[in-house]
């Protein structure tokens, strides 16, 4: 009898280990895949469940510091207002961006 205890103890933690193998990089490639599909979809609420809530959080956008997640959250929100999606070619352009297409913006 114990055999058959220690055999389904062995089972069950074979059975859920290749979850526990996952590691810290697998955990931040998902997050971060998570967080590039929310601002592509420019879905705010989504982009919220996944910064951090506390007055500590920090974002850095083109060299300005953003402290917290709520001001955060109001610079995407601003962000999202400012973008137009080209029905014809599916380019995402903000403000000034309008008509430029992707290959406008690489370096020489």
């Amino acid at each position: 009898m114990p055999r058959y205890v220690f055999l389904a103890l062995l089972l069950l933690v074979l059975s859920v280990a290749p979850a526990a193998w996952a590691g810290p990089e697998d955990e931040i490639r998902t997050l971060f895949d998570r967080f590039v599909a929310a601002q592509n979809a420019h879905d705010l609420s989504a982009v919220r469940g996944l910064l951090w809530d506390s007055a500590r959080f920090l974002r850095v956008t083109r060299g300005t510091p953003i402290w917290g997640r709520e001001a955060a959250l109001k610079r995407f929100e601003a962000l999202y207002q400012g973008t137009w999606r080209s029905p014809l070619s599916g380019h995402v352009a903000s403000g000034g961006e309008r008509g430029r297409t992707p290959r406008d913006h690489a370096q020489p």
